[in-house]
């Protein structure tokens, strides 16, 4: 079978898989062999944000979310992306930024934005803040109360009673 005989959708799944599995060079391999127009597709550029992020090239992954986030405005995975990437190159007051710019745009319906900024605030140290994003996130969606549980990030303030009773 020759090279451009496997589909851009096959080869997207190829890489999606090899990426779950730590391939990440089997991935990028896939990736790479996408040729023409079809390298330019937004679900080429949501899994090259996915291969930077594994292959902790945060600056690369930052640059990919940021044109993802350009050509998706109302997707959520840009934006927690882009925050992602620049808490590992910068700072989690940069990652706020950036969610907080995603709360403006989709916010008020995604509940994913709301718990990445807590467990952000979480992080700075900034307890009211987290509390106040987690509530929307669990009050968005409910399944947010069971990974908070479980969330490393919110250990500082896991035996705090009002973390206790949005989780509840």
């Amino acid at each position: 079978m020759t090279q451009s005989s496997i589909s851009t959708a096959r080869r997207l799944q190829y890489a999606a898989g090899y990426l779950a599995l730590g391939l990440v060079a089997d991935a990028e391999a896939e990736l790479d062999a996408i040729e023409g127009e079809d390298r330019k597709s937004d679900e080429v550029l949501e899994l090259t944000i996915d291969l930077h992020s594994a292959r902790q090239n945060w600056d690369l992954a930052v640059t990919a979310a940021q044109e993802y986030v350009h050509r998706q405005p109302d997707d959520p995975k840009g934006w927690i992306s882009w925050a992602f990437a620049l808490r590992r190159l910068k700072s989690i007051a940069d990652a706020e930024q950036i969610l907080l710019l995603a709360e403006k745009r989709i916010g008020s319906t995604c509940a994913l934005v709301h718990y990445n900024l807590a467990c952000y605030r979480c992080l700075a140290g900034d307890t009211a803040g987290a509390l106040e994003a987690l509530s929307l996130a669990v009050q968005l969606d409910p399944a947010n109360a069971k990974s908070a549980v479980e969330d490393a990030d919110f250990a500082s303030i896991r035996s705090d009673e009002r973390f206790t009773a949005i989780v509840a």
